[in-house]
């Protein structure tokens, strides 16, 4: 696991925002934000190597199209002659 990841509320504290700011520029959320915060914003994301956490983003959607299927080969389970 990776421990040295940055996340929203670093960008948050480097720039002296909330952590709603920086993520409503994430998502693509602008209207209300003034175009200075939102460049300051995206300069800092991008400075910082910021990633967004894909098990995060999937959970608050609460709809992931994800499908998982267990296969149990275990001969003991076999339905052989």
């Amino acid at each position: 696991m990776i421990h040295n990841r940055v996340r929203i509320v670093d960008v948050a504290d480097a720039l002296g925002l909330s952590t709603a700011t920086v993520s409503k520029v994430i998502h693509g959320n602008t209207e209300k934000i003034s175009d200075e915060t939102v460049k300051r914003v995206q300069q800092e994301l991008e400075r910082t190597g910021y990633i967004p956490n894909m098990a995060g983003i999937l959970l608050a959607r609460n709809n992931s199209r994800i499908i998982g299927v267990v296969v149990n080969d275990h001969v003991k389970y076999e339905g052989g002659v």
